[in-house]
């Protein structure tokens, strides 16, 4: 940035001349006070300073909104105390930045050009397929006129999943011993003798088949109870 003003002398040109100079006195005055304030500012000062104000933007949600509306716009006036050196540094950096921002945007938007493309693809393939199957599904022969067919065609090839003449034999053999295994198993079950199903234990009975299974058993307990005293009294006669 150079010296300040109050460092800057004015010396002689000519180290051997001897007469009498012509110096203007105000340059070798000491500064007045009224000057200091037309002064450049120091890089460092102001370093310190933006930085200050970059630690108190931080905590404000309220200025974020106009940071992204002036992000876009380039400050291309030169600022009080900046230097014609500084100005231009200044504005290089703020030009390459926006030249990086675009570049990373326009490479964001091919990548999805070509996710999209590809996609489009893969979906146009498909659908092209599908189309060649739906076609051969419904494919006609074209017969000419005066054509004429005597006999239906004979296959000279096998289909693809059509087995040879013992392997079909197998095949209903087994089919043939599956259903009398089948029909067996039926006469099995009607052959079965029938069994009374288990009783539930009196702990996994709700109160009502508790209540249920009690009244059954005073009533089996009564009709014993009368068939023992009817075979005594038939004895004792």
């Amino acid at each position: 940035m150079g010296r300040l003003s109050r460092h800057r002398k004015v010396k002689s040109c000519d180290p051997f001349f001897k007469g009498q100079k012509d110096v203007d006195i105000s340059s070798n005055a000491p500064v007045q006070a009224s000057q200091l304030d037309s002064q450049p500012v120091p890089r460092k000062a102001n370093d310190l300073f933006k930085d200050g104000q970059k630690i108190k933007l931080k905590g404000k949600k309220g200025k974020r909104g106009k940071e992204k509306k002036n992000r876009g716009k380039l400050d291309v006036q030169r600022r009080p105390g900046e230097t014609r050196r500084e100005f231009y540094q200044r504005l290089d950096k703020q030009a390459a930045e926006e030249v990086n921002k675009i570049l990373v945007k326009e490479k964001r938007v091919s990548q999805k050009r070509k996710e999209f493309l590809k996609t489009r693809k893969a979906s146009k393939k498909r659908q092209n397929a599908m189309q060649e199957d739906e076609h051969k599904e419904f494919i006609t022969d074209k017969v000419k006129f005066g054509e004429v067919v005597n006999e239906p065609p004979s296959f000279t090839a096998r289909p693809k999943h059509a087995g040879d003449e013992a392997s079909r034999k197998t095949k209903m053999d087994s089919l043939l011993l599956q259903n009398k295994l089948k029909d067996q198993g039926h006469q099995d079950e009607h052959n079965k003798p029938q069994t009374l199903p288990k009783s539930k234990k009196r702990k996994h009975m709700n109160a009502f088949e508790k209540q249920i299974n009690d009244k059954r058993r005073l009533d089996a307990i009564a009709a014993y109870r009368k068939i023992k005293k009817k075979h005594m009294q038939e004895n004792a006669s």
